[in-house]
């Protein structure tokens, strides 16, 4: 039954309620939004799985855009993969960002690398890595936070845990720095 309900997940709408889940945290004020992105049972943790089970569906899809009638192509716009998975990496860069006690893992980071299987979705990755490594530099206007009520968010991850990161995925020889772009380099860079 797993398997035939993960086949049948409308990504349009799936990305809508991640999209809608960001808007309602960003409602709040920052000190409301970390006591309730704390306080709610794994709030943080649920967004994580998301976009484990986001990347499982991801990795299932072909490459090549599905064939449709010429009369349902203009009503049914293309999935943008892309844009799903930099949009739910915002979401869990908000969300680790402001809180303090609750930081992504050397083995979560790990597991998401491992699930990017496209150029464009280890760019993407690679980028956010770069970006949730350190505490941001100040007051600044980021697309993870759209209402702009955070000033600074904290880093995702440990010290320790951006050690280990670069040592396994930025460092390692199975990379694959031949298939990718600019983005990449520049996350290497930060």
């Amino acid at each position: 039954l797993g398997n035939q309900n993960e086949e049948l997940v409308d990504e349009a709408h799936a990305l809508h309620m991640c999209q809608l889940t960001k808007s309602v945290l960003e409602g709040y004020d920052r000190a409301d939004m970390e006591t309730y992105a704390q306080g709610s049972g794994g709030f943080a943790e649920m967004l994580y799985e998301e976009l484990v089970a986001y990347l499982k569906r991801r990795s299932k899809t072909p490459s090549a855009p599905p064939l449709r009638k010429p009369s349902t192509m203009s009503m049914i716009p293309e999935f943008n993969h892309t844009n799903a998975l930099t949009e739910r990496l915002q979401i869990l860069r908000l969300v680790y960002g402001i809180q303090v006690n609750t930081q992504l893992r050397s083995d979560q980071l790990d597991l998401l690398w491992s699930m990017c299987v496209l150029p464009a979705d280890k760019e993407l990755f690679m980028t956010f890595l770069a970006n949730a490594s350190a505490e941001d530099p100040g007051p600044q206007l980021r697309p993870e936070n759209a209402m702009y009520n955070v000033d600074r968010l904290n880093p995702a991850f440990e010290s320790n845990t951006r050690n280990d990161v670069f040592q396994k995925i930025f460092c390692s020889e199975y990379v694959g720095w031949e298939n990718l772009g600019e983005p990449a380099y520049q996350s290497f860079q930060k």
